[in-house]
């Protein structure tokens, strides 16, 4: 006959799987949530914010990739009191940036530094105060050395996984450059150094980074270790989620050229940097091989 003891400790451990199992169809619901949040949200804006470059690009940050931010920030501090209290700011700290970014280098335009024909103006230089960017998830990592772990922020062997980072960007770069040549759809040349700097902290600091953290660090990260699915269907999903945001921007669809090659290179950084996250546990060599790419795309 079970012991009273055996019986509790049997619907304490049920208790204990059904609480998981909500919080693992929570966690689902709000990961993809908010990823299609993000692209509707970002659709609106490139259709509907018309008048101002600077206040569009800040719009679109704020649904996207200030939002991944602090998404990410409240889920690796999810079983913590004060998640709430320091997502939020997380959330207003990464708004002051892009917000003081935007008006001081997109102030007055209405197109993009490359169509305005201003890629050698010096106020491109303020791109560096997107360095200050990081600067919570540095804290997070400090102050939360095991939640930061838990959403890839670390890095084990740096220098091997900091390379193969490198190494699939130039790998995926020499795809892009032998292809765009052949194809004479990329004359490559270079950019002033203005405009080169400013994308260098946006790629580095602010988009690539935070889509790693959100796609890989948490959705990718959820596939694998609590849907428990395999590597190239989970890397998949999180790439479609991820390439949402690139195919709802104004103009693709009287390019079909243009969309194609976004779709396969988004799609191809998505998945390396799943691979990779996968092979490493961390977000660091992703963002590397990401981030890399992106700049290298400039040289078109």
């Amino acid at each position: 006959m079970p012991s009273a003891l055996n019986i509790r400790m049997r619907d304490d451990w049920q208790g204990i799987e059904q609480r998981a199992a909500l919080e693992a169809r929570h966690s689902f619901i709000l990961l993809f949530t908010l990823a299609v949040f993000s692209a509707l949200g970002t659709a609106a804006v490139d259709r509907f914010v018309l008048s101002s470059e600077a206040i569009r690009s800040f719009l679109v940050e704020a649904v996207s990739l200030c939002l991944y931010g602090a998404v990410a920030v409240w889920f690796a501090l999810r079983r913590r009191g004060e998640r709430w209290r320091v997502a939020g700011l997380t959330y207003a700290y990464l708004l002051a940036v892009m917000a003081l970014v935007d008006f001081l280098s997109k102030r007055g335009l209405s197109d993009t530094f490359v169509d305005s024909g201003l890629v050698d103006d010096p106020i491109l230089y303020t791109g560096l105060l997107m360095g200050f960017y990081s600067l919570p998830f540095v804290w997070l990592v400090r102050r939360y050395p095991t939640e930061a772990c838990s959403i890839g922020l670390y890095l084990h062997r740096p220098l091997r996984w900091i390379g193969a980072g490198l190494l699939c960007a130039a790998i995926l770069s020499g795809h892009f450059l032998f292809t765009g040549l052949m194809s004479r759809a990329v004359q490559l040349h270079p950019q002033p150094l203005p405009y080169l700097v400013w994308t260098f902290f946006y790629e580095f600091a602010v988009q690539s980074f935070s889509e790693e953290l959100f796609f890989r660090g948490l959705v990718f990260n959820y596939l694998i270790n609590t849907r428990r699915q395999s590597l190239w269907l989970a890397a998949i999903i999180s790439a479609i989620l991820n390439l949402f945001i690139y195919l709802v921007k104004g103009g693709w669809v009287e390019n079909p050229i243009l969309v194609l090659g976004i779709v396969f290179y988004a799609l191809m950084t998505s998945v390396i940097g799943s691979v990779l996250y996968y092979m490493s546990g961390s977000v660091i060599p992703g963002w590397i091989s990401n981030a890399a790419f992106g700049v290298f795309t400039v040289f078109r």
